[in-house]
């Protein structure tokens, strides 16, 4: 009888000492998720104070006039240049802070685009005009060349154009559209006056198709249509040699790089959790005024003034 009990008893140890190790381990893996997921949490939330305070940031540089910008962009301000380090940004008025000062924004402003960017490139949407500020081009010695994409399905595209230029008094239009339709061969671009130029390879599935104008005196601006869907766009600007130039400046660039603070850190400089990174592009004011409009509705593409 004594040795069946201590056999029992022994039995019941080692089932104990199994549910044990078995609740513990479960315990252990239950407070793993646990953390993990606060861990999670705090992630989410660090992302989202960046972000927040990024576009907080960003929108006090937007509201600012197009005259304030040239200051700001100045090296001894706030340059985009300083943003790669971000302990040279000293100057007030590139910083904003939250008023926990749990997080702040770094800011920066660039004229758009860069000299090292040179080609303009963007999208228009379908049923968008896009402005393209052409000032300071010179007559006879730039020539813009616009090439484009279109994003339909069926790959016809239709790109209009309106070329704004003179002096008050005296208003001109460009216009002309220039249409590609790959699906039936490349050789059914029709491009009045000029010849189609392939910037990439030319294949079935797309390419760039451009057109060039020469800079007119007094160069606006110029406006982009696509029809039927939209289109990517890239727009450079050439010499009289063929050499490449720095594309007029659109506007400015604002970039924001919101930072917050780790877990139990003091201060944004001793712990850094999160940072990340908002740009906004300004564009200046279109500069045509009801002259110009009218100028593009007439037969003649022209206005003229007299004192």
């Amino acid at each position: 009888m004594v040795r069946g009990e201590l056999n029992q008893q022994g039995q019941t140890l080692l089932i104990v000492i199994f549910a044990m190790s078995l609740g513990l381990l479960v315990m252990v893996n239950t407070a793993g998720r646990v953390v993990a997921s606060v861990a999670r949490t705090a992630q989410t939330n660090n992302y989202q104070k960046a972000v927040a305070i990024a576009e907080g940031g960003a929108e006090t540089f937007l509201v600012k006039s197009f005259s304030d910008y040239p200051d700001l962009a100045d090296s001894s301000e706030c340059p985009t240049s300083k943003l790669s380090d971000l302990g040279s940004v000293k100057s007030p008025d590139c910083v904003f802070s939250s008023p926990s000062s749990e997080a702040k924004a770094y800011l920066g402003v660039e004229e758009y685009p860069t000299s090292s960017e040179r080609d303009l490139r963007f999208r228009s949407r379908p049923g968008e005009t896009v402005h393209v500020n052409l000032q300071g081009l010179n007559a006879g010695a730039h020539t813009v060349r616009v090439c484009w994409k279109g994003l339909g399905r069926a790959g016809y595209s239709a790109s209009y154009y309106f070329y704004y230029y003179g002096t008050p008094g005296s208003y001109s239009v460009d216009k002309n559209m220039y249409t590609c339709d790959p699906a039936s061969g490349y050789a059914n671009c029709a491009l009045p006056g000029g010849d189609i130029q392939h910037v990439d390879p030319a294949t079935s599935t797309g390419g760039y198709w451009c057109y060039s104008t020469y800079a007119h005196s007094y160069s606006v601006a110029l406006r982009l249509f696509t029809f039927p869907d939209g289109a990517d766009y890239m727009l450079s600007v050439f010499n009289s040699s063929g050499g490449e130039l720095p594309f007029p400046p659109q506007g400015y660039r604002i970039v924001s790089i919101g930072e917050t603070t780790g877990g139990g850190g003091s201060s944004l400089d001793s712990k850094k959790a999160t940072r990340k990174k908002v740009t906004v592009e300004k564009t200046f004011p279109y500069p045509a005024g009801p002259w110009w409009d009218f100028a593009l509705t007439s037969v003649e593409g022209s206005v003229r003034t007299t004192p």
